[in-house]
Order: C-alpha cells, then sequence, then structure tokens
C-alpha cells in the first residue's frame, strides 16, 4: 500500500508519521533526536515505521531546526557580503529603533559578518532601475580571488535597488560563482528578497547564506541516507509560510524554512479546527526545549511579511509564531532566592534527571513526574521508563535551596512554566485585542496536554483539545501542508494608478521571474492555484497589510476589502486617505491529500483504568486513573483527576475537568458541571 511520511525534528525528540494514502490512517512514533548527525535519527524513525521497506513509501516531507539551530548557537558557515561601494555599513548599522521600549538592558544582536566580511564592488543601480555603473568584470574576479584566499564558505551578494532591476547583481554572481570553488553557494538579494527595505533586504540575504551550506549538508545526507534504503519517491520540506518546498529549493533558499518545526502544527491546527466546527484556535505547542503559540482564525493562520529571528529581520512571509524557551527540558535554577526556569534545555542528551541519562539539574518533566503527572511506567508507550527516585532528588536538592520539600519545590516550577506560556499568550491576543477566552486551546506536541488545562485555567478558556498523536501533531500537520513557491516584486504606486490590465501585467511578470525548474515541478504535481495578494498601506505609513485578492476585481473594490481588513486588524480604518500598493506576491500552489485522523481504535465498552498514582495538585493528593488512550471509546467521558497516556504524549484531567473523545479521536477538556466560572 502507498504511504506518505512526514518528520518533525524537535530538540529532544523527532516525532514520525506515517500515513496510508489508500485507507487514511495514520501511525505516530518518537524517537530520540541525534544532535551530532540529525539526518541519522529521522532515517531511524522512518525505518522504525516502515520495517524498514521504502518500496511502497510514495512521498516525505519534514520540517527541520537546523537552520535555526545555527542561527542560535552561531555555528553557521564563514560568510562574506559583497554590496554596492559606499553602502559597506548598511548591514551593521541596521535600523535606530528600539523594539521593546521598556527594556533598559536591551542590546543589538551581534552581527553575523564582521566588518572585514563587508567588501565593496564598483557598481549602481538607481531608484528607476536604471544601471547607471554597470559592474567591473576585473573587480569582482579580484574579490573572487580575496574571498578564496579569505576561507570564506558561502557569499551574499546584496546591490542598491536590485530589486528594481537585477542585472548587476546577477553579472557579478555569474563572475563569482565561475571563479570560486564549486562548494561556495553564492545568494542574490533579488532571488531571496526582491523587495524595498535596503537593511532587510541585506540581513535576509546575508541570513540565507549564513546557513546555506548547514541546510546543503543535512538535505544532502538525508537524500544520500534515504537513496541507500531505496526510496525513490519526492521529498519536500516544510516552509515557514505554510507550504512546502523541494529539497533542491530548500538547500538554496533555507531562509525560508527556518521556522519550518512549528508550523507544521499550525497547519495541522486549522485542520483540526475545522473538523471540530470552530474557526479560532490558540494552538500552542510544547515540546522538550520551547512552548510555540500560534492563532488561527476564522479557520486561517496569520501570515507575517517580516519577521525577526533571534533580532535580524527577516523578508520572507512566514506563519505568526511566538517561541519562549518553556519546554519539557527546561533547567529549573534560582537566582535572588527566587525560583527561575529555561531558557536552558536539558536536550535530548542527558535530558531530564528522570531520563536517568546523566542529567543533574531538575527540569519541567521532572516536575511532572514528581506531582504523579505522568506515569512513569508508561512514557513513551513503555519504550523509555523513567525514574522517579532521580527525579525526587534531584527536586529535593532544588527545594533545599528555597526552604521547600521536592514536592513544593515541582509546583512552584510548574507554576513558573505556566505563568510564562499564558503570559506568551496574553502576548499573541491581547497585544492584538482579542481575547483568549473566544479561542479554543488546541494543546500538542509531547509536553502540551500536560499542562494545557493549567493553562487553559489561568486564562478563563472553557474548552481544550488534544489531537490525536498530540506527539508527533506537528509531524502529521506537515502531510496537510500543500506544495507552494512564492514570488514578489515591490511597486511603490498609488492603488487608483492602477488598473485592472496593470495588475495582471504585474503579476505575469512576478511569474515569468520565478524558477522555470521549480515551476515545471510543480506543475507536474497536480492542478495549480494562484494565489494573489497586494501589500497595502494608507498614504504615509511605513508598514503594509496584506491583502488577498480572492477574485478582487478592480481598485474600487480592493480599496474597500483593505479599509474592511485594516478596521478588523487595528479597530479602524481611513477610508478617505489614499492607498499605495508597496508590494505584489503571487503563489503557486498545489494542494495535498488530506490527511484524516484515523486510526484511533474505539471499542465499545467503556475504557477501564490500568492503574492509579498519586497525582498532587494545589497542594492536595489525589488517587488519578491512568488509562490507555487507545482504550477509549467513542463519546466515553472521564472525570479528573485522570492521566491518558499514549506513545507521543501524556495528556492531564485534573480534579474539575473531564475529558470526551470527539468523532475524530481528539480529546475535549471541558469543566465539570459544578466548577464552571463565570464569564
Amino acid at each position: 500500500m502507498p504511504y506518505r511520511l512526514a518528520a518533525d525534528v524537535g530538540g529532544t525528540f523527532t516525532d514520525i508519521v506515517r500515513l496510508d494514502e489508500a485507507t487514511g490512517v495514520c501511525l505516530a512514533t518518537k524517537v530520540p533526536t541525534t544532535p551530532d548527525d540529525i539526518a541519522a535519527g529521522v532515517v531511524r524513525g522512518f525505518d522504525e515505521i516502515v520495517d524498514g521497506d521504502y518500496s511502497d513509501v510514495t512521498g516525505i516531507v519534514y520540517g527541520t531546526t537546523a537552520g535555526l539551530n545555527a542561527l542560535i548557537q552561531r555555528t553557521g558557515a564563514r560568510t562574506a557580503l559583497v554590496t554596492t561601494r559606499g553602502f559597506r555599513d548598511v548591514y551593521e548599522i541596521g535600523r535606530g529603533n528600539h523594539p521593546d521600549m521598556y527594556d533598559n538592558q536591551y542590546r543589538k544582536p551581534e552581527p553575523l559578518l564582521r566588518r572585514r566580511d563587508v567588501l565593496e564592488a564598483t557598481e549602481r543601480v538607481d531608484r528607476h532601475g536604471r544601471v547607471v555603473t554597470p559592474v567591473d568584470h576585473g573587480e569582482l574576479r579580484a574579490l573572487a580571488q580575496r574571498l578564496t584566499d579569505g576561507g570564506y564558505e558561502s557569499v551574499a551578494v546584496a546591490f542598491l535597488h536590485s530589486y528594481v532591476n537585477p542585472a548587476n547583481e546577477r553579472a557579478a554572481a555569474e563572475i563569482l560563482r565561475a571563479a570560486l570553488p564549486t562548494t561556495v553557494p553564492v545568494t542574490l538579494s533579488n532571488d531571496i528578497a526582491p523587495e524595498l527595505g535596503e537593511y532587510e533586504r541585506v540581513s535576509t540575504t546575508v541570513l540565507n547564506a549564513y546557513v546555506t551550506p548547514v541546510i546543503r549538508r543535512y538535505v544532502t545526507r538525508l537524500r544520500h541516507l534515504l537513496t541507500e534504503r531505496g526510496f525513490t519517491g519526492h521529498a519536500f520540506v516544510m516552509q515557514s509560510n505554510g507550504g512546502v518546498l523541494t529539497e533542491q529549493v530548500a538547500a538554496a533558499q533555507p531562509v525560508r524554512i527556518i521556522m519550518s518545526g512549528p508550523v507544521g502544527g499550525v497547519i495541522g491546527a486549522g485542520a483540526i479546527g475545522a473538523g471540530l466546527g470552530t474557526g479560532d484556535v490558540l494552538a500552542v505547542d510544547m515540546g522538550g526545549t520551547s512552548f510555540d503559540v500560534s492563532l488561527i482564525v476564522d479557520g486561517a493562520p496569520q501570515i507575517a511579511l517580516e519577521s525577526h529571528l533571534e533580532g535580524f529581520p527577516v523578508l520572507a512571509p512566514s506563519v505568526q509564531t511566538l517561541s519562549i524557551g518553556a519546554g519539557g527540558g527546561s533547567i529549573a535554577w534560582t537566582e535572588a532566592d527566587s525560583m527561575r526556569l529555561g531558557p536552558r534545555s536539558s536536550g535530548a542528551r542527558p535530558g531530564p534527571v528522570c531520563y536517568g541519562l546523566g542529567g543533574r539539574e531538575p527540569t519541567t518533566t521532572d516536575a511532572n513526574v514528581v506531582l504523579g503527572r505522568i506515569a512513569t511506567e508508561d512514557f513513551l508507550g513503555g519504550r523509555m521508563p523513567l525514574s522517579p527516585d532521580l527525579a525526587g532528588r534531584a527536586l529535593d536538592d532544588y527545594g533545599a535551596r528555597l526552604g521547600l520539600s521536592a514536592a513544593e519545590a515541582a509546583e512552584g516550577i510548574l507554576t513558573v512554566a505556566n505563568s510564562a506560556m499564558a503570559d506568551a499568550i496574553r502576548r499573541i491576543t491581547l497585544q492584538r485585542g482579542l481575547d483568549a477566552r473566544d479561542f479554543t486551546l488546541l494543546a500538542y506536541g509531547g509536553a502540551g496536554p500536560l499542562h494545557a488545562v493549567a493553562l487553559a485555567e489561568e486564562l478563563e478558556i472553557d474548552r481544550v483539545v488534544v489531537p490525536p498523536r498530540p506527539g508527533a501533531f506537528s509531524a502529521w500537520g506537515m502531510l496537510h501542508a500543500p506544495l507552494r513557491h512564492d514570488g514578489a516584486v515591490s511597486v511603490l504606486r498609488a492603488l487608483d494608478a492602477f488598473t485592472g490590465e496593470d495588475l495582471d501585467d504585474t503579476f505575469a511578470a512576478i511569474r515569468a521571474g520565478l524558477d522555470p525548474g521549480i515551476v515545471a515541478t510543480i506543475e507536474a504535481d497536480g492542478s495549480v492555484l494562484e494565489q494573489r495578494s497586494l501589500d497595502l498601506r494608507y498614504r504615509g505609513q511605513k508598514y503594509s497589510v496584506n491583502l488577498p485578492l480572492d477574485g478582487l476585481v478592480g481598485t474600487g473594490p480592493i480599496r474597500a476589502a483593505f479599509d474592511a481588513r485594516y478596521r478588523v486588524l487595528f479597530g479602524f480604518a481611513s477610508p478617505d486617505t489614499p492607498v499605495e500598493v508597496v508590494n505584489a506576491r503571487l503563489a503557486l500552489v498545489v494542494k495535498q491529500a488530506s490527511a484524516g485522523p484515523h486510526g484511533v481504535r474505539r471499542p465499545a465498552g467503556p475504557a477501564r483504568p490500568r492503574h492509579s498514582i498519586q497525582g498532587r495538585y494545589d497542594g492536595l493528593r489525589h488517587e488519578t486513573a491512568v488509562v490507555a488512550r487507545d482504550d477509549l471509546a467513542a463519546d466515553e467521558q472521564i472525570p479528573g483527576p485522570a492521566v491518558l497516556t499514549e506513545l507521543t504524549a501524556t495528556t492531564v484531567v485534573p480534579p474539575g475537568w473531564r475529558a470526551a473523545v470527539e468523532a475524530d479521536g481528539s480529546l475535549s477538556l471541558t469543566r465539570l458541571p459544578d466548577t464552571d466560572t463565570a464569564r
């Protein structure tokens, strides 16, 4: 039978999903992440879920944190920037704005390049796109020799106004690629970010060049291991914007996939929300290292045209995700006789103390073990029993510093963790004028269902949903992602100056500029849908709003739709102010067959607890039922306190709450009637 596979690499575990294309049944597994060779861990998970037989695997999609980790840890390639003479300091100066006006300790991020890594080339294109000074071939060949002698592993090229006319950039790239070693990639700003914003465009180009060799090695290594096992199908990589692209594009433009892991879960959250009849979902993903929260509004994820990674602007559409360092492996520490948690994580090795792999510092997972929130014998489907004794001793030592017992210290750690995560949710909702109480909380990731109800109580949310296979949910979500290729062009014209023909010509020009090889791959894969959108703003503003055209024809309807969209986002509109078109965007999309959330067993009889454990909630001990989630029947209800176990995650149902099984196998957690909170 034909299968599709998906993999999501996390800091502690790598999650694998197999979809049977004939029946829609999904299977999932988790294997420890192998930080020294990420591809080896991914293939190990694939081997397990297909029993080493790849003959029926038709396609693979995967996300990767390799690029993001290289950025965070500053382990990317030694990179040089070639820019227009006289503009050497654009990258280092950046912008003068302060991202957080109340943070007196703010420091600009250290640039990825030193000033001596920035080389100037004699060339000039004016703002209208006229070539004032062509590139000097002899000078460029001399620069190539300097780059070779300097041992640079990657080169970024960003010339002034190349987004209007890339002729000089492309001429320079041709010379550099001919003169540099073939192992040194050359990244052009007009290929990565052909948009307004000199510093943002340079930053995006440098970031892409910085991580390209890292991603190229990972993609090449994974393809080699899969080929050795007989896999001959297509492999795609998850993009930050919610689509997937080919390995070849990912290796050349890795800036598009840096946030690929968390995005898979957001796409899956949209699919689950649609099935449950709710269009407004708070998607929270808690893994071993981080906590990620995203919004699904009216059934669609929120897309940002510009994002920031480690303080650096990136001109690439991405699903809006707020991440903080709060995961199952986050390490507890003390400062000024107060509890602190994260962002440092125990990772896959040594992992939390309860893993018994050499960890010494208590983590969020250890706190959950001590409080009886995890059935230690059933962790990871019984494959990896945990040690409550080791966790208890670590919490004893930690609590002694604060005059607390192990249990009190564990409750304190969870309070700190839950407060930090709730604050992150408030930031992504209240700051946009949204009320978290109007959303359904969808919790996934290996640790998300452990903390979901505690977050709901703090935020006064009435309903929590835990999808099937929550610990591998991001991988499952990747199977819903469409094949997608994006292009954009900066316009900067008054909307009223456009005719319908002008718009058609603009989008035709974007399509003509797309890589023909990629377009051919997309067209061969299925029916192609063109998605057109415009970045619009009121005259005098700096920031723009993306408006999908969705069949809108004529500047009048576009203007009316923009005013309405602006009012939804910001609470007001300015219909008498002229509107400017900043950028035009085109996406070629091929939708994939949906991965149904099937495969959950639903026996006729009620589930029986396997056993019980002592759980502690709000300082009180409770006898807590341990139930295998796969034993639950459809429409069955489990009152708390209970711990629902499965291979990929543990779901906690505390006192005063109950869990019910939805038709698609999701768990719906709601308050018991006598504990409902008045709104």
